[in-house]
């Protein structure tokens, strides 16, 4: 097996994240409520900013076999102490690691299918393989619903197996990659670039379209206990309509510059009220369908036009940082004033 294929099969394994489907489950059954778990949530969020700092620097430092492989294994560590978890300390501790080592290991697999010459239909594959990995999720957690505990184990033992074809797959030549510089200078750039109006737009949807995933997962939990059957759906539903919103983003390059953030503008409007709409009227999945399109475009619009406004030889990778970055601040301090409501 070619060594790029090898790092899709990685990207497959490492993205299958069965333990989200029946996380909320698990945990309200331990005796952990949801405004605990929404807090620990929110602090995982909230670490997810420096393992995405520290992603670029490790492997530039050590390739990013060593930093898949190690990412893996706290992922695996981390999942399966989530079927012991009883309290909130606990909680956060887990969601800690599993902050850090998420987007270590997405960043580096990344970086490794770049290295292994991999083209744009390359990394279109690679992000289409997330929400791909998650239908197939959503059906085996479906499945798993009533013993939550073997969804967490499925989950780690997937993690190692990602450690384990992570070991036998061919690393990077680490001269070959760059530093990244999260310097003062560069955010500045960025500003000049986008304006600090828009930045701040970019920085609001993406929250809330991130926010909105966590929100949809207890307003699940809520049909779980009404209806089995509804909860499968819904859950199949999200996925499904995620790939195909996925699959709609990467025709967004075609749009005109211009016209990129009014037309951002205008699907977050729609995409708040679908959200407010959907909490009310339940199970309808038209409205959830509108939702998770819409998510995936929020996230295309953003890059496609940070991307149109870069030349070659800007950073674009860090402007991401900042722009994610803040968007993950936005949903720490949205899940924390959740929380407090709840």
């Amino acid at each position: 097996m070619k060594d790029l294929n090898k790092i899709f099969l990685i990207k497959t394994i490492l993205t299958s994240n069965v333990y989200l489907i029946v996380f909320f489950k698990l945990l309200t059954s331990n005796g952990i409520t949801q405004e605990q778990i929404i807090y620990a949530i929110s602090l995982g969020t909230f670490f997810m900013i420096f393992g995405d700092a520290i992603s670029s620097f490790l492997v530039d430092k050590f390739g990013p076999k060593r930093i898949v492989m190690i990412g893996s294994l706290l992922q695996a560590v981390a999942v399966f102490l989530l079927v012991f978890c009883t309290t909130l300390n606990q909680l956060m501790v887990i969601e800690v690691i599993i902050g850090l080592s998420f987007p270590i290991i997405y960043g580096a697999d990344s970086k490794w299918i770049i290295a292994n010459k991999g083209d744009e239909k390359s990394e279109y594959f690679n992000q289409s393989l997330l929400w791909i990995s998650q239908l197939v999720s959503a059906f085996i957690g479906c499945l798993l619903i009533n013993t939550p505990e073997i969804g967490c184990y499925l989950s780690s033992f997937l993690y190692l197996i990602g450690f384990i074809l992570a070991y036998f797959t061919k690393d990077i030549n680490r001269k070959e990659t760059v530093f990244l510089n999260f310097s003062i200078s560069n955010f500045k750039q960025l500003l000049t670039k986008i304006s600090p109006f828009y930045f701040f737009i970019f920085i609001i949807a993406l929250g809330v379209a991130s926010t909105s995933s966590w929100v949809f997962q207890m307003f699940a939990l809520e049909v779980l206990e009404k209806s089995e059957i509804y909860f499968g759906i819904i859950q199949i539903s999200a996925a499904l309509f995620s790939l195909l919103g996925n699959f709609f983003a990467q025709k967004l390059n075609r749009l005109p510059r211009k016209k990129d953030v009014y037309f951002l503008g205008l699907i977050l409007i729609l995409y708040i009220i679908s959200f407010t709409v959907f909490n009310f009227l339940i199970l309808n999945l038209i409205l959830l369908c509108i939702i998770l399109i819409i998510r995936g475009a929020i996230n295309a619009i953003t890059k496609v036009y940070i991307v149109n406004k870069a030349s070659a030889s800007d950073p674009i990778a860090i402007w991401m940082f900042f722009v994610n970055g803040g968007a993950k601040v936005f949903q720490t301090l949205t899940l924390v004033l959740l929380g407090s409501f709840m």
